[in-house]
């Protein structure tokens, strides 16, 4: 009787001990730069917040890997006088006879411009005719699309 009672009273001290332990597992966080490389790796011994200004999520770096692939750039961003876009490709395909089908889209998605464009030279999109506000170039090259997102200010 006496062997039960110091079992008992034993599991219940342990249960009651095992409360204020706590329990750590080990995560790791990987950090990546603009152009998608992995720039560092930490361990941590519980969840954290990610820094805002690393880019974390796997879209991102996939379509800033094709960006880079097709070398597509638009600017400038926010537009400044004469509502001028650039869209330029330098494409690594050495014959370069790729095209790219630019689009310009308005805040629902409704395409406001289309037109094709060789990898060679570089494409302009007009802004001054439409009002001021949030708009998106897609590029479609091959079976790719990006978006970017363009500023008009007032």
């Amino acid at each position: 009787m006496k062997n039960k009672f110091y079992f008992i009273s034993s599991i219940i001290i342990m249960l009651l001990s095992m409360q204020c332990i706590t329990a750590y597992a080990q995560h790791v966080d990987y950090f990546y730069d603009a152009s998608g490389n992995r720039v560092s790796r930490q361990y941590s011994p519980s969840l954290r917040l990610m820094n805002p200004n690393v880019i974390a999520a796997k879209s991102d770096t996939v379509a800033q890997k094709i960006a880079a692939q097709y070398g597509i750039k638009v600017y400038p961003n926010p537009t400044t006088d004469g509502d001028i876009v650039t869209v330029a490709i330098s494409s690594t395909n050495p014959q370069g006879n790729e095209t790219a089908n630019v689009s310009l889209l308005d805040n629902a998605g409704k395409t406001l411009f289309t037109q094709q464009q060789g990898t060679q030279s570089p494409s302009q999109i007009n802004l001054s005719n439409y009002a001021a506000g949030i708009y998106y170039v897609k590029v479609m090259v091959d079976k790719e699309q990006l978006f970017y997102q363009v500023v008009k200010p007032k």
